[in-house]
């Protein structure tokens, strides 16, 4: 029985190390995601300025 006890006390130790270690990732997950919003935000008013080119470069070709 003091194996089992043992081995049951181990388990216990493991999955509150593993939630340890999910608590953190869920965080990171969490930082990331706000990071790349803002990064995606940042990035909308080049991508509709390469578009406005786009749309002046293709309508002086049909022009000429």
């Amino acid at each position: 029985m003091a194996l089992i006890e043992e081995l049951r006390r181990k388990r216990e130790v493991l999955l509150g190390q593993m939630a340890a270690i999910d608590r953190e990732a869920a965080t990171v997950r969490e930082e990331f995601e706000c990071r790349l919003a803002g990064l995606r935000k940042s990035r909308q008013p080049l991508e509709e300025k390469v578009r406005l080119i786009d749309a002046l470069i293709k309508a002086e070709e049909e022009g000429q």
